[in-house]
């Protein structure tokens, strides 16, 4: 990895099919370039971006997830709608993310913000993070599901990418 790119460091990223194409494999939000544990890029040849824009095509989902280090392949058929079982709301911080010229913290641009739920019995306030914070495992502390941060009811928990679109605009 050069100097000049940066390491992905969302939460989660997901590769659209345009963005399938031979090279290192970038982030459609920040523009980070996206890594496993090591700080290696991942990469694509020619034969691996027509896969994946198949797989993407066919409903499949292509993640990086940060907590993880690693991309995951999730199933056309293990794919649930966004948002999920999350409930969104207006950022109550900024007015479409943009304060001072700056995308708020909070919502990271999008105006919106996001409540996750367990992706079991769909609470959005009465799971936590695994021991010492670790943010890649969950626990819910009302019916006692476990996922980590691949679980597809879990990655499926975004704002749309139509709300991104008009909050940007």
């Amino acid at each position: 990895m050069s100097a000049v790119t940066k390491a992905c460091s969302c939460n989660t990223s997901f590769l659209s099919a345009s963005g399938a194409r031979p090279g290192n494999l970038a982030c459609s939000r920040c523009g980070g370039t996206w890594t496993n544990a090591e700080g290696a890029p991942f990469a694509l040849d020619a034969e691996q971006a027509a896969k994946a824009r198949v797989f993407i095509a066919d409903g499949g989902l292509v993640v990086l997830s940060f907590w993880l280090r690693r991309v995951l392949f999730i199933q056309a058929e293990d794919v649930v709608p966004a948002p999920g079982n999350a409930r969104m709301s207006r950022c109550p911080d900024c007015d479409h993310g943009q304060r001072y010229g700056v995308p708020c913290d909070r919502c990271g641009g999008t105006g919106v913000e996001l409540y996750r739920a367990c992706v079991s019995c769909r609470d959005i306030a009465m799971w936590s993070y695994g021991p010492g914070n670790d943010q890649a495992h969950m626990t819910c502390d009302l019916c006692g599901a476990s996922w980590d941060a691949g679980h597809p009811g879990w990655l499926a928990q975004r704002v749309p990418e139509r709300l991104l679109a008009s909050a940007s605009g």
